[in-house]
């Protein structure tokens, strides 16, 4: 999956944040429901998602990609 793929769907995205972005998206993180989350083959993730990873186990927050 595309780095920015991934992060679209773990942290959301706004309206017009990327190309083709037409609609706010809610990521996962923010609909889970519950603090527990399973990643599996988090080594093959995209390294340029690891610190907003990180980011998000340890300080519990998280942003979604928004317009530039």
């Amino acid at each position: 999956m595309p780095a920015g793929l991934l992060e679209s769907e773990l942290f959301g995205h706004e309206r017009g944040a990327f190309t083709g972005a037409i609609n706010s998206h809610i990521g996962r993180f923010c609909i889970g429901g519950s603090p527990d989350s399973l990643l599996d083959e988090i080594g093959d993730m995209p390294v340029e998602a690891s610190p907003k990873l990180l980011r998000v186990l340890q300080e519990r927050e998280f942003e979604a990609l928004q317009h530039a």
